[in-house]
């Protein structure tokens, strides 16, 4: 038996995540971080996500994500294609999710002092309790409106993917987003640039070719596996999250998924943390 494999772009990752159902509690945890977050932009006249077609929003309903209970402190950092922006988040009340895995918070909202378009963002330090703020590697989070299509070639939505429309309680906390810099120029040529196999050229990646892809995969014939890769493009943890239904090639798709060659993934022209997946099917 032999094992095709086809790497999949991280920007992939949530609509697979949205095929195979919701990760296990393993795969929805941000193993680089105890916290994670999901982003929408926000429409704060009509209290609703921004429509599809917006470009640019005011505000941006978070709902933060850890590993434990206990009130949650983050510092939370947005990108612009101009400038980075910071949100405090201070004794978060975190509860348990209705869908298991990690805890999450009650929807909030971050305020910017203009309308902006936010691209990314990402879990810069939190704490548990009264510890002090812990810094996470920078695992980027891409920003789109609720329902439009993701920007290509990009980061992943976020872990915690939202399944019903986005809706705010009728009280909710708003914070307010400070700027933080602007962005120098990119040498790299591109705010975010995705990891990959080291041995397939950018070039050669195309989302819809490998959406086209995994989504024709026969259910039973093909093994998905969601890798997370250091910034130094080494796998620290496997996870199969949807199986071939068949043993050998699911022990054998983890075991070439570990082995793989990684260039990691850049972010503002710095190698960072990141998932991405990769599908194996019998041939």
């Amino acid at each position: 038996m032999r094992l095709v494999r086809t790497a999949l772009t991280v920007i992939a990752l949530g609509f697979s995540f949205m095929a195979v159902g919701r990760p296990l509690p393993a795969a929805a945890s941000n193993v680089f971080c105890g916290a994670d977050a999901s982003y929408v932009p926000w429409d704060t006249a009509r209290n609703a996500p921004e429509p599809p077609n917006a470009t640019t929003e005011s505000a941006i309903r978070v709902v933060l994500y850890t590993a434990a209970t206990s009130r949650a402190n983050a510092l939370l950092t947005f990108i612009t294609s101009h400038a980075a922006y910071r949100a405090t988040l201070s004794g978060v009340a975190m509860h348990a999710s209705a869908g298991g895995g990690d805890y999450e918070s009650d929807p909030m909202l971050i305020s910017f002092p203009k309308s902006v378009d936010v691209q990314f963002a990402y879990v810069d330090s939190y704490s548990l309790g009264n510890a002090a703020l812990s810094a996470c590697p920078s695992f980027v989070n891409q920003v789109d409106a609720y329902g439009a299509t993701p920007r290509a070639n990009t980061a992943l939505p976020s872990l915690h993917r939202i399944t019903t429309q986005p809706r705010m309680p009728r009280s909710y906390v708003t914070e307010f987003a400070t700027m933080l810099m602007a962005l120098p120029s990119l040498t790299c040529g591109s705010v975010y640039i995705p990891a990959k196999m080291a041995l397939l050229p950018r070039s050669d990646w195309s989302v819809q070719d490998e959406m086209a892809s995994y989504s024709s995969g026969r259910a039973g014939t093909t093994a998905v596996v969601a890798v997370a890769l250091t910034s130094a493009g080494k796998p620290i943890q496997t996870q199969l999250v949807q199986s071939s239904g068949n043993q050998i090639t699911n022990r054998e798709a983890l075991d070439q998924a570990r082995t793989e060659t990684y260039s990691p993934a850049e972010f503002l022209c710095t190698p960072v943390v990141s998932l991405m997946f990769m599908t194996f099917s019998q041939k």
